[in-house]
């Protein structure tokens, strides 16, 4: 089972009221399948790579490819390797992190594609 969680805008957010821009069509903001921003309290599903979507997106997308659609990566295969932060207890841990603040994927230091 692939983890999920609610987007929630206040990183995002804290960014924009320090004065940074932001790309919009970056994939942390916005879904590559729909292409529809993140609104806050959506469902988004994390690939092992790390990449995430909406739930309804990436789920529809599963029963046709089970090919990640940005890295292209196949999501069975890591799933098997037990790639990405899926194994061991501290790589569980990083996920919880990210999960609850996606930005700190970068900050922990794992794959962005």
């Amino acid at each position: 089972m692939l983890p999920t969680h609610k987007y929630s805008r206040r990183a995002r957010d804290e960014k924009i009221n320090a004065g940074e821009k932001i790309d919009v069509d970056d994939p942390q903001y916005t879904c590559r399948i729909c292409f529809d921003e993140y609104e806050e309290g959506d469902q988004l599903t994390m690939l092992p790579c790390f990449h995430k979507y909406h739930t309804k997106c990436i789920e529809q997308w599963l029963r046709t490819s089970k090919e990640c659609p940005l890295c292209q990566t196949s999501v069975d295969t890591l799933l098997e390797q037990g790639s990405g932060t899926m194994g061991n207890d501290q790589d569980d841990a990083a996920l919880m992190r990210m999960l609850e603040d996606p930005e700190n994927i970068e900050s922990e230091g794992h794959l962005r594609h």
